[in-house]
């Protein structure tokens, strides 16, 4: 900001070398005595009768500058958050740390205890104590579910946002191999044609398809199960839809399903975290897109998504 010093020594001698001066950063002092940030434009003009003339433009800034001392200040606050969500994530890793060590250590150690006192015969076969038996078992599974599903939450939280090209065929035959057993064990079928071409996080999509279709699973109703995959271009985006033959749900719960560990059964109905759908969610949010269910008690449900269309598509369709 200059002073009087620099107007002294520096704005004179310019006008007098240059002629002219531009754009300098002055403060004035008004008649209420208040300080006031100005730019100051100068010209020198010669008169006929070989007089100097000085014109200057004065422009109030004060404006401006309380502008850049706000852009200052929100860097400032940008630069405290960007601080925080460091530490906060270097607390998400202790806590993926400490979950894959410190909890799922003793549930495996506790359940295998139990199972050697089975073996045993440490404990009673009476029909009380079979009962407790099963609490406790019934509890370390759900416990070990519990650990498993925040651990996969955790990992999509890490997880950088670079996206490359995705073949979702190969995705749902790398899903089909995870759940093999699943698919094997209860009989199910599914329809799918062939899948597009996407641009993504490609283990993140694994994970939504695979969530999608265990669901479709878990949920089944007296029927084998029967899912159904099919798909849609819409502009900038692949709409995919999941229907299964399930046992449904209520189309008041089309959004609280999923919510953060919510679940519309008991888990001695059926078993889960209420964690899956609510990873879906993040999945497909993170990459631009939407997902939304429809359903009708006992008469299945459909889950729709949507998620960015490669280039190759585009192209295609062009």
């Amino acid at each position: 900001m200059g002073g009087k010093i620099y107007f002294d020594t520096h704005f004179w001698t310019l006008i007098q070398v240059k002629g002219q001066v531009s754009e300098i950063n002055f403060e004035i002092i008004s008649k209420t005595s208040q300080r006031l940030p100005v730019l100051v434009n100068a010209v020198k003009l010669s008169s006929p009768d070989g007089n100097d003339n000085l014109v200057l433009t004065i422009l109030d800034i004060s404006q401006r500058k309380q502008y850049e001392k706000e852009l200052l200040k929100a860097k400032r606050l940008a630069e405290e958050n960007a601080a925080k969500l460091f530490e906060k994530n270097t607390e998400l890793e202790r806590f993926s740390h400490i979950v894959s060590h410190d909890l799922k250590s003793p549930i495996r150690t506790m359940s295998g205890l139990f199972e050697i006192m089975e073996r045993k015969g440490f404990v009673s076969k009476d029909k009380d104590s079979m009962q407790i038996q099963k609490l406790i078992m019934d509890s370390l599974r759900r416990m070990k579910t519990l650990v498993d599903d925040l651990m996969e939450q955790t990992m999509i939280e890490k997880e950088p946002a670079d996206f490359d090209l995705v073949d979702l065929n190969a995705v749902f035959d790398i899903v089909s191999e995870i759940l093999g057993n699943e698919i094997k064990n209860s009989f199910t079928k599914i329809e799918v044609p062939v899948l597009p071409l996407v641009r993504g996080n490609k283990s993140q999509i694994i994970r939504l398809f695979q969530n999608l279709i265990s669901n479709a699973i878990k949920y089944k109703g007296e029927e084998s199960p029967f899912i159904k995959i099919s798909w849609q271009k819409l502009e900038e985006m692949v709409q995919i839809t999941v229907t299964d033959n399930g046992i449904g749900f209520d189309p008041i719960h089309k959004d609280r399903i999923f919510e953060y560990m919510h679940r519309l059964h008991s888990y001695s109905q059926i078993p889960g975290s209420g964690i899956g759908l609510y990873s879906c969610k993040r999945i497909v949010e993170s990459h631009g897109g939407i997902i939304t269910a429809s359903s009708k008690l006992g008469y299945g449900a459909s889950f729709i998504f949507t998620l960015p269309m490669a280039v190759h598509e585009k192209e295609n369709e062009s």
